[in-house]
């Protein structure tokens, strides 16, 4: 009951909006109890619940093609700025090949690590502990701005690739715990949607949201940004439960780009997955 009523107030209230994340695990656990004790009326909630949990769970529905073997490989990473396992985490980023590298929590050291594979990057490490973050790129990087939301960054940049220019959004704001760490989320967040709204480019903007698919604040994300998501969302925190866990860390492009499903992988010493993809150009009707 507790749990329907908070997320009931998850679009204005930050205790709702920790409850969203989690209300269907709540609601799953509970409900063997409630029939057991025979509480139909606690049952018939629990099920309401799960119900209107569903769509959230779920990607948004989007008309372009997914693809396959093509296309930027683009991932995503938060390797956690207490992660003592630097070589490691780089060597495994580094196997991917990714064209486009966005990590947040990005520490001095696994700069050092990633910056000889890049000609390209744009970062924001001094000072910043869990706030460090770094865009790595293969193709020349322009136009390049790191925005301040009171201790968030955001990297808002353009990245010349071989289909054309391509602007890239880097963000991890924080996670909506309290009221300023709801606030600070939100207001990350709504930055990105002006930036990617405005945006004569495709868009592709990455990173640890610190919002689920459940939220309120990821279908506004969506809906203000004209973003999509794949048509697989991975889970991807905490990682050692990452199966029953949350999609918090995502990939989003913007219409005229396509995106492969995303695939996780698994980062030594983090608490997070990181996520990988393949970015293209819809092809022309």
């Amino acid at each position: 009951m507790v749990t329907a009523i908070l997320v009931l107030l998850s679009p204005w209230w930050w205790p709702g909006e920790c409850a969203i994340h989690w209300h269907w695990h709540v609601a799953v656990a509970a409900a063997p109890g409630a029939i057991i004790l025979r509480r139909w009326w606690l049952a018939a909630l629990i099920s309401a619940v799960i119900i209107v949990a569903i769509p959230g769970l779920l990607p948004e529905a989007t008309q372009r093609a997914p693809i396959t073997n093509s296309g930027l490989r683009v991932t995503s990473a938060n390797p956690g700025w207490f992660n003592h396992q630097t070589a490691a985490t780089a060597d495994l980023l580094l196997a991917q090949e990714a064209d486009v590298l966005g990590v947040v929590e990005l520490t001095i050291e696994l700069q050092r690590e990633l910056q000889d594979a890049y000609p390209y990057r744009v970062t924001e490490t001094v000072g910043r502990l869990a706030f460090g973050i770094g865009l790595f790129s293969r193709y020349p990087i322009r136009d390049a701005v790191c925005l301040e939301v009171d201790w968030s960054v955001l990297i808002n940049a353009v990245i010349d690739t071989p289909d054309g220019p391509l602007r890239v959004l880097v963000l991890h704001p924080a996670p909506p715990v309290g009221s300023s760490g709801f606030a600070n989320r939100n207001a990350v967040l709504k930055q990105a949607s002006q930036i990617a709204s405005f945006a004569t480019e495709p868009v592709l903007l990455m990173g640890d949201l610190n919002c689920s698919p459940a939220s309120p604040a990821w279908r506004r994300l969506l809906r203000d940004a004209a973003l999509h998501p794949s048509q697989s969302i991975a889970r991807s925190w905490p990682a050692p439960i990452a199966a029953t866990g949350i999609a918090i860390d995502h990939i989003l492009t913007s219409e005229g780009l396509a995106l492969s499903a995303i695939t996780p992988l698994r980062l030594p010493g983090s608490d997070h997955m990181a996520i990988s993809a393949l970015v293209a150009p819809t092809a022309s009707p």
